[in-house]
């Protein structure tokens, strides 16, 4: 690129496609939904257009987003431990060493059972 530039020439570039853009996704792990959970701090109701926000800024794709969205059938106001329990679903963790919880996402460390 740049020696094209030191002779006068034009460099070379390269085409983009909205394949390549695809392939920049994120794919949901149980840490981004953690990263979700604390974005939300403890809230209860979630507006969606502002979950919407969050989901894009961690990368995932929105094709996921809407799924989870038209499955749970949420609307302008989200229960946001519904939504995070179908995001848990669409990992697709199954077997009892495996599974993940909302319960995982939930839990306060500075609670202690005895």
């Amino acid at each position: 690129y740049f020696e094209a530039l030191s002779r006068g020439e034009t460099p070379p570039v390269r085409e983009r496609s909205e394949r390549v853009a695809l392939c920049n996704w994120a794919e949901l792990t149980p840490e981004l939904l953690k990263i979700l959970h604390s974005q939300v701090a403890g809230r209860l109701i979630i507006r969606a257009e502002e979950l919407a926000q969050m989901w894009k800024a961690v990368n995932l794709p929105t094709d996921l987003f809407n799924s989870v969205m038209n499955v749970g059938c949420f609307t302008e106001e989200i229960e946001w431990l519904k939504f995070l329990a179908l995001a848990c679903s669409a990992l697709g963790v199954i077997g009892p060493d495996g599974i993940i919880t909302v319960n995982d996402f939930t839990q306060n460390p500075r609670v202690q059972l005895e």
